[in-house]
């Protein structure tokens, strides 16, 4: 819950928030507009051929790519709709960036318009963000679903039931996109270890590993299906040498010490992502300690 925000009047309008997604919006398209230069490299061009493939009946299930199914799905039909040109190959993208700001605005919208538009600044310029919102790539798949599975574990739903099936289905399409959602697991490990500890949740977490069994188990038995192979995604990731290259048990000790130290820090500055974590983190600090004020001076205040 973030009933710690500051809130704007319950008697304003629920279209208050429009402008910072109309502008938040119209950067993702001015962006495209003006700073779009057709396919990048050897990854969003292999995801094209993916997708035309598919949408000719004709997939090649060696190939890894074929398997995160909602770009190449979401492609093949742009294909299909408009042709095989750059406008297909980014739209699917960019509508993937803005409902990301609609995930972005729900939870917030009985909260103040420049906390919202703090909230949209947050993902839009963050650059890596815009750079993939019109690319033929999966990463802004990936940040859509994860969002999509944050709003879900925070948001009070009354049926803990409901919240499991959504976040099972948030995660699912997220793993659908690419396989880099595993690096979300240790903070799944934390909410879970957390939420029994505090002796909360349990219907939520049953009902989420029930629905997530049920569509892993649906998911290896439509590739068995398509391929003939439940294990098949995995065999045409091992058979492209995606992971073995980027193994670090193959790679000088040195390169897994700076991983592990300061590389990934050292990215973020690089990269220009380092600005939102320093806007973000001592905000969060101190709507914590803010938090933690109000609810230890309310009497029977049931912690979210």
């Amino acid at each position: 819950s973030v009933k710690w925000l500051p809130q704007t009047p319950n008697r304003l309008s629920r279209f208050r928030h429009l402008p910072a997604m109309v502008f938040f919006a119209a950067v993702i398209v001015l962006w495209h507009l003006f700073a779009f230069t057709g396919f990048f490299g050897y990854d969003d061009l292999q995801y094209a051929e993916v997708a035309a493939r598919m949408m000719q009946g004709a997939a090649d299930w060696n190939d890894h790519f074929s398997f995160r199914w909602t770009i190449t799905g979401a492609t093949a039909l742009a294909y299909k709709l408009l042709g095989i040109n750059d406008t297909a190959s980014s739209l699917p993208a960019m509508l993937v960036a803005l409902a990301t700001l609609v995930l972005i605005t729900l939870p917030l919208r009985r909260y103040s318009l420049s906390t919202v538009a703090a909230a949209l600044g947050l993902f839009s310029l963050n650059f890596w963000s815009l750079f993939y919102s019109d690319k033929l790539m999966p990463d802004i798949y990936v940040a859509f679903f994860v969002t999509g599975a944050i709003l879900v574990y925070y948001h009070n739903y009354r049926n803990p039931m409901t919240s499991g099936i959504l976040f099972a289905l948030a995660l699912m399409g997220a793993f659908l996109s690419k396989e880099t959602v595993v690096l979300v697991l240790p903070l799944l490990g934390w909410w879970l270890i957390r939420d029994l500890r505090r002796g909360g949740r349990g219907r939520f977490w049953v009902t989420t590993a029930i629905t997530g069994l049920l569509l892993l188990g649906g998911y290896l038995l439509a590739v068995a299906l398509l391929t003939g192979d439940p294990a098949s995604r995995m065999t045409a990731l091992l058979g492209n040498r995606y992971v073995s290259f980027c193994d670090y048990s193959n790679q000088p000790l040195r390169q897994l010490l700076v991983r592990i130290s300061y590389g990934w820090v050292a990215d973020l500055t690089r990269q220009g992502m380092m600005a939102g974590v320093i806007l973000t983190l001592p905000a969060l600090w101190l709507l914590r300690i803010r938090k933690k004020k109000e609810t230890g001076s309310t009497p029977g205040h049931a912690s979210q």
